[in-house]
């Protein structure tokens, strides 16, 4: 039974860092440059509701992103920026402070940052 746990772990271990290659860049651009600035949430409008299916699938797949962040922190990976993702996907109350914890601690920043610049993106603003 071991050598089959071993092969079920080593192929999640391969497709988390596969999937977090194609997905993180994919979030991070599409951020707005002053996502992580406080004011930004207080100005900001509710959103109208989207489909019920549109948010189960988004919310889905931050839940997702956080739990293969997670066990990236041990395992091969970008966790942190895994986490971040997923946390960017998922509502929740207090989101949007436990995002700016990490990536302000964590310097995860640098690296959103770079992926934002080689997609033509403005840099992400983090304090005002």
């Amino acid at each position: 039974m071991e050598p089959y746990l071993i092969l079920i772990l080593t192929f999640v271990s391969i497709a988390m860092l596969v999937g977090s290659a194609f997905a993180l860049p994919l979030v991070a651009v599409r951020l707005p440059a002053d996502y992580f600035i406080a004011d930004r949430r207080q100005r900001k409008q509710h959103r109208k509701s989207s489909h019920p299916a549109r948010v189960i699938a988004k919310n889905l797949l931050g839940v997702i992103l956080v739990i293969a962040g997670i066990a990236m922190l041990v395992l091969p990976g970008q966790g942190i920026l895994s986490i971040v993702a997923g946390l960017a996907l998922i509502d929740f109350p207090g989101k949007h402070r436990l995002q700016r914890f990490i990536v302000l601690r964590t310097g995860a920043h640098r690296l959103l940052n770079r992926m934002r610049r080689k997609a033509g993106q403005e840099p992400l603003e983090l304090r005002k």
